[in-house]
């Protein structure tokens, strides 16, 4: 895990316009139970998904279920 997220900072900061970092990102951050860094990254999924009800229903569900808020 400490590897991929060794490549996952860089990845955000390079390539902040593709949807795929940012659902790889939380499925990271969602491994690793990081709240703040999820959230972050379900901003983004949100900011950049054509269509809201595909990707980001799903990760925030995720998150929701995760956080044990559904």
């Amino acid at each position: 895990m400490e590897e991929i997220n060794r490549f996952l900072k860089p990845l955000e900061c390079f390539a902040k316009d593709q949807l795929e970092t940012h659902t790889l990102g939380f499925e990271v951050y969602f491994r690793r139970d990081k709240f703040i860094l999820m959230l972050k990254s379900l901003k983004n999924i949100k900011q950049l998904d054509s269509n809201p009800k595909s990707n980001y229903h799903y990760y925030l569900c995720k998150f929701l279920i995760k956080c044990k808020l559904l």
